[in-house]
């Protein structure tokens, strides 16, 4: 399986998630095409409403809904994956990135992911990791990872600043509903099996076959 990532989608990529570095996470959808041999090239990155914190992003219901109406069939077709910043921290797969490989993998049966960082210093470079889920024909979701991405350079991609600190305002809202620790799973957001309670069961709760 080979990636290309066209430099426009990688210089938006960047730009999006350098302006933001400072304030928490950005992310959106990233169209492109998958051929028959299993190849992906990356085309373009594109935003959604979202709502962000320091540490998450969620793209917004409606949003996403109004494109899955509005968009013709080839523009659909052309939904990838994903793409999304951790600003300063690590590159990593969180539980709530997993459960989004899986609402899109579960949609087309494929999913391309990619997450970025940058280090603290003003000029730190744009680290990125990336990892692809596919949904087999027994509908069991396997995932690739570290997944080796080139950059095509036919064309240097040209950010237009002022349009993209535009578009960010009114796509980026700080989400500031109140945050609750899940008693259940430690915040992990998943339940672990050290969180579960005690069960106690009785010869009364099996069912015998007769």
């Amino acid at each position: 399986m080979g990636t290309i990532i066209k430099h426009k989608a990688y210089a938006k990529i960047e730009a999006y998630a350098r302006a933001e570095k400072k304030k928490g996470e950005i992310g959106g959808l990233l169209l492109g095409k998958l051929d028959g041999d299993g190849d992906v090239t990356i085309k373009d990155a594109i935003l959604l409403k979202q709502l962000k914190t320091d540490t998450s992003f969620e793209i917004d219901d409606d949003a996403l809904m109004d494109l899955t109406k509005n968009a013709s069939a080839k523009r659909l077709k052309s939904i990838v994956g994903w793409w999304h910043s951790h600003h300063t921290m690590s590159t990593f797969w969180s539980p709530t990135d997993v459960e989004c490989f899986k609402r899109i993998c579960n949609l087309s049966g494929f999913c391309f992911g990619v997450v970025v960082a940058f280090g603290n210093g003003k000029k730190a470079n744009m680290r990125m990791k990336s990892r692809v889920m596919i949904k087999n024909k027994k509908d069991q979701l396997l995932d690739i990872d570290d997944i080796k991405v080139d950059i095509y350079r036919e064309q240097d991609y040209v950010v237009d600043i002022k349009k993209l600190a535009t578009e960010i305002k009114g796509m980026v809202s700080v989400d500031e509903r109140p945050w609750i620790m899940c008693p259940t799973c430690s915040g992990h957001g998943e339940i672990l099996e050290e969180d579960l309670p005690p069960v106690f069961m009785t010869m009364d709760d099996f069912d015998y076959a007769r």
